[in-house]
């Protein structure tokens, strides 16, 4: 299947985001990024995305926090997808967030 070209928002579903790709003028219709993805704070210039789509929904990029050997928590260097209500102790159950509210 051919990728969508787009010039906002609204030629996009509301699972994808108009994006432009690195090195190019042209923006082409993406998935946004469901989760768990990595990510990263995305910019928003002109109503189109650079280089990458925000997180789908409700859904945050934010820094992961960790607990290390000595029992501290700190925050890693890598951005995921993440619900605003996250707990770090839900890492292990591993909820089935990315099909509540669309399908990918």
């Amino acid at each position: 299947e051919a990728r969508k070209s787009c010039y906002q928002q609204l030629d996009c579903k509301e699972t994808e985001c108009c994006c432009k790709e690195a090195f190019s003028s042209k923006a082409y219709c993406k998935n946004k990024l469901r989760f768990r993805e990595k990510c990263i704070e995305v910019e928003y210039i002109n109503g189109i995305y650079e280089f990458i789509c925000p997180c789908f929904g409700d859904l945050k990029c934010t820094k992961e926090t960790s607990i290390d050997s000595s029992g501290k928590e700190f925050i890693g260097g890598i951005a995921i997808c993440l619900p605003t209500h996250y707990r770090p102790e839900e890492m292990n159950e591993q909820k089935s967030y990315n099909n509540e509210k669309a399908v990918f």
